[in-house]
């Protein structure tokens, strides 16, 4: 049987039911007629019966098994249990097929009220009182009954708590032992009960084929990974198996012997239907650098080492890149990801970076790839973030997978399969994925179906952009992601611009899960981890790409005056502060010095309405961005928080900035001469300004909202590492500017007065991060080769989708404060507008439609004012829109005719320009200067 196709094995299905039939010398009991597990959503008099379900997901996960996932992923598991692979996929089968066997109980089937009728007129009881989850009952009886050697080949009774365990909790949860153990007798029902339960398992493993198999091994007590792989695979097979498009119910008519077969054949039809067996790439030769990138004529040697290591890597492991902004680090990590496609059969990719407008910009940069690798391939791509749905490419390609013979926008073979569009986890199953980071961190939170997450992401190749930027908090999860990641097969790709040794070494060991040797190359480096070895390896760097950059320091009154000066032959300047506060002071200081000099002032950061937020981030990519796809302005300075700070591939003349960590400060001068273009003489040379902080009467450095922001120490540690210098040389003094700020033992010259702040600071971040780790690690699932029993120290309760959840019972992927989303509306004499102008009028008691919520969504905002987040959480959302996924959890502010509402003492105030301002309407001291907005 090790040798059977897949098509051996369906044809099978048919004849073991047929067999059983023929030599038991019984008929099908007229209580497998009788037994419901779904009801007709179109007509409630029909039923599909329960056997037929079973045999369903059966169906559906043994094609999966077969058409959708690698053979990497497949030997890994069967490897596990001792099992070929086609004897670990009829095993996988069965178990999944098995999940809902607690539906043949008295409280289930009483729901169904024909049908308890007419279960008691055969001898089936239905006590009073009796209450269980049929997830639970299925974790009880299949306790024994996966040891039954009359049903199957029997496993050993530890193995067959871990699966019925497994296979219970297909509703996202998984049954506790306390309530298993706790059920009751009355609720499992008499032995006519027990009795059917045994032959509709039986039934269920002739259909499927286990019968003549060898049992199962137990997996290693703490393999927890390929239980998690089965509840993910049965979860799924379960949710397309209750599809009636393609499973529709038979009620009472259905021939036992026959239905196996059809199970079979609609099983592979709903795959092909939804989108699931559209693309498997052969494992093949991988194409060169060159064939996937023929537009770039010469590749940066951070490419042509990435070409060259990539032969090495012919099974999954881990590479590190660290190097400065515009190496091409985005391009090396798609032709690593694409070899490990084909060379190492891992199943697509996953591509994570910090932000939403990161994200958007690289899903655009993925789909144009995917068309180009898979010119005549219908390949499916997905965004995956809050908004993902605002996204106008994103709902072209979905459009395109629906009407793929209509001409659109996008290329007809890159499109966004609706299944896997209907929410996040189902987007996360799809081949090809890109989205915030946060997507792939609630993998291994402790939420409803995690599973299911872990699932879509074994076997991938998984990119991390921008890993610098993660806090302790996030970074803390970030681990706990890699050791899942390494345990569930996929590769894993981490970009950088640099990473201090102590956060690079914690990574590495993480993914590998033990201590590393490693002799570290000079930076820039490459980190390759395979097979547990670790090599680091130099990126060398082309003469035309080091830069020396002016570095300066200035005040903040002094800035209009000096950006006049340097602006006075044209150019591009940016300034960056760390609060929006700062950033709308500052544009309207500018905004009336430099109005006058034929300097243009903008203004970026993440507090205006979503739609024009959209606005302004196209226009500053169009105005900002690469020579020849870029309109640029003569003269221009662009305002800007930390939205323009990382992966925006952005390129100024001049950068201003607020003091911020040293890596942070880098990063940002990154967009400094990003590109080749004639630039004014006078900024010939790139030129970078920080702001710097007013001083106390101690002369320590009072940063003001910054340090809500960031870390007084790193803040102190920062200006230390800068303050004398008059220029920074990159790439050569990026690592030792950020080990002279992170590494506590480095030496520096720290003045006397600072020694104590320094001291304080540094104890408080200690502290801090003690607190946020420990946050983190209540929120985490355990390590996958824990020894503990992590099925019953899963709670899956963490709330992922309502942000008024208790921040105990929040599945937070980042550490913020408290917020709350207004959509902001017009009142317009009498109606409710979503303009000022009242050209688009808006019911607020009308539920929504999909277009109109979404447009909704164009106007909302959201904001962490404490005033504001208390005064409107109190007031619960329109009724009307309760009933919409999208607006839920979203209030609506009514401004007048000049964007203003009030509440409280404050006054909210929407400018097209400045973005939203909230302003103290009585004297006192603003909270909003206390609690800053990012």
């Amino acid at each position: 049987m090790a040798g059977d196709s897949s098509d051996a094995v369906e044809a099978r299905c048919g004849q073991q039911m047929n067999r059983w039939s023929a030599h038991s010398g019984q008929s099908v009991p007229s209580a497998l007629h009788i037994l419901w597990a779904k009801s007709d959503p179109k007509n409630d008099q029909t039923f599909h019966p329960l056997l037929c379900h079973l045999i369903d997901t059966a169906a559906v996960a043994g094609q999966l098994w077969t058409k959708v996932l690698r053979e990497p992923c497949r030997h890994r598991v069967a490897a596990a249990l001792g099992l070929t692979d086609q004897r670990a996929q009829l095993w996988t089968a069965f178990w999944a097929g098995s999940h809902d066997l607690g539906k043949a109980c008295p409280v289930f089937q009483a729901m169904r009220p024909q049908a308890a009728r007419s279960l008691q007129e055969i001898g089936f009881d239905f006590p009073v009182g009796s209450k269980a989850r049929h997830g639970q009952v299925s974790c009880r009886v299949l306790q024994d009954l996966l040891c039954d050697p009359q049903i199957a080949p029997p496993v050993t009774s530890a193995l067959a708590r871990r699966l019925a365990t497994t296979v219970g909790g297909h509703h996202g949860l998984f049954p506790q032992t306390i309530d298993v153990d706790r059920l009751a007798s009355s609720t499992l029902g008499n032995s006519a009960w027990m009795a059917v339960r045994r032959q509709v398992l039986r039934l269920l493993a002739q259909a499927v084929g286990v019968v003549e198999l060898p049992a199962a091994n137990d997996p290693p007590e703490n393999d927890h990974a390929s239980l998690m792989f089965l509840a993910g695979l049965t979860a799924v097979a379960d949710w397309i198996a209750s599809n009636t498009d393609f499973f529709p119910a038979v009620g009472e008519t259905w021939d036992p012997v026959s239905y196996p077969d059809q199970a079979a054949d609609r099983a592979k039809d709903a795959l092909e239907t939804l989108g699931w067996v559209g693309w498997q790439p052969e494992a093949s030769e991988p194409l060169s650098f060159a064939e996937l990138f023929p537009r770039i004529a010469e590749p940066r040697p951070l490419q042509d080492l990435a070409a060259a290591q990539a032969a090495t890597l012919d099974g999954p492991g881990l590479v590190l890149i660290e190097a400065p902004m515009g190496e091409g680090k985005t391009e090396a990590a798609l032709f690593l990801a694409d070899h490990w496609t084909h060379a190492a059969e891992q199943k697509g990719l996953y591509v994570a970076l910090p932000t939403l407008a990161t994200s958007n910009q690289m899903f655009q940069r993925v789909q144009t790839f995917l068309s180009g690798r898979y010119p005549s391939e219908r390949i499916n791509l997905h965004l995956l973030h809050g908004h993902a749905m605002l996204s106008d490419r994103y709902e072209a390609m979905r459009l395109a997978a629906l009407y793929d013979d209509e001409p659109g926008a996008v290329a007809a073979a890159v499109v966004a399969e609706s299944w896997f569009a209907q929410n996040k986890k189902q987007a996360l199953l799809a081949p090809f994925g890109v989205g915030t980071i946060d997507q792939v961190l609630l993998a291994v939170l402790q939420t409803k179906h995690v599973f299911v997450r872990l699932f879509g992401l074994a076997g991938k190749t998984v990119i991390l952009d921008e890993v610098h930027a993660y806090d302790t908090y996030m970074s803390t999860i970030l681990e706990r992601l890699l050791e899942w990641l390494a345990a569930l097969g996929c590769s894993v790709i981490l970009l950088s611009a640099t990473l201090p040794a102590t956060r690079r070494r914690r990574l590495l060991e993480t993914f590998v899960g033990n201590p590393l040797n490693v002799t570290e190359a000079q930076y820039p480096r490459m980190t390759i981890v395979r097979d547990g070895a670790v090599q680091s390896l130099p990126i060398a760097i082309a003469e035309d790409r080091r830069m020396e950059l002016n570095l300066e320091w200035t005040k903040g009154d002094d800035l209009p005056e000096r950006l006049r000066i340097a602006l006075a032959d044209g150019g591009c300047a940016a300034v960056i502060h760390n609060t929006v506060n700062a950033a709308q002071e500052t544009y309207l200081r500018l905004q009336k010095a430099l109005g006058d000099c034929g300097i243009e002032v903008e203004l970026f950061h993440a507090r205006f309405p979503f739609g024009r937020r959209d606005q302004i981030e196209e226009r500053v990519l169009h105005r900002y961005g690469k020579p020849g796809e870029a309109s640029r302005p003569r003269a221009a300075v662009l305002v800007a928080t930390q939205v323009i700070e990382q992966s925006l591939d952005l390129d100024f003349d001049l950068m201003v900035s607020d003091l911020a960590p040293v890596d942070l400060v880098l990063q940002r001068a990154g967009r400094l001469h990003r590109h080749r273009r004639t630039r004014p003489e006078r900024l010939i040379r790139p030129r970078l300004w920080l702001l710097r902080p007013d001083e106390n009467k101690d002369g320590i450095p009072d940063f003001g909202p910054s340090k809500y922001v960031y870390a007084q120490y790193i803040l102190l540690r920062s200006q230390l590492a800068l303050l004398d210098r008059s220029s920074i040389r990159l790439p050569d003094d990026l690592e030792p500017l950020v080990e002279a700020v992170y590494n506590p033992d480095s030496a520096v010259d720290v003045p006397p007065s600072w020694q104590e702040a320094l001291q304080e600071s540094l104890a408080a971040m200690r502290q801090q991060d003690r607190d946020h780790r420990h946050q983190a690690d209540c929120l985490v699932l355990r390590s996958p080769t824990c020894e503990d029993d992590i099925l019953q120290d899963f709670c899956g309760q963490l709330e992922e989708d309502n942000p008024e959840t208790h921040h105990s019972l929040q599945a937070a992927t980042r550490l913020t404060e408290p917020s709350v989303t207004l959509i902001c509306l017009y009142q317009v004499l009498d109606q409710v507008c979503l303009d000022f102008e009242g050209n688009e009028p808006t019911d607020l008691d009308q539920p929504p439609s999909l277009p109109q919520a979404k447009r909704l969504l164009q106007n909302a905002v959201t904001l962490t004012h404490p005033a504001c987040v208390k005064h409107f959480v109190a007031q619960s959302p329109p009724p009307a829109w309760q009933k919409s996924a999208l607006l839920r959890f979203h209030r609506p502010v009514l401004l007048d005719a000049a964007g203003t509402a009030c509440f409280g003492n404050y006054r909210l105030v929407v400018h097209s320009d400045l973005g939203v301002m909230i302003e103290k309407t009585h004297c006192g001291k603003d909270a909003d200067e206390l609690q800053p907005d990012r």
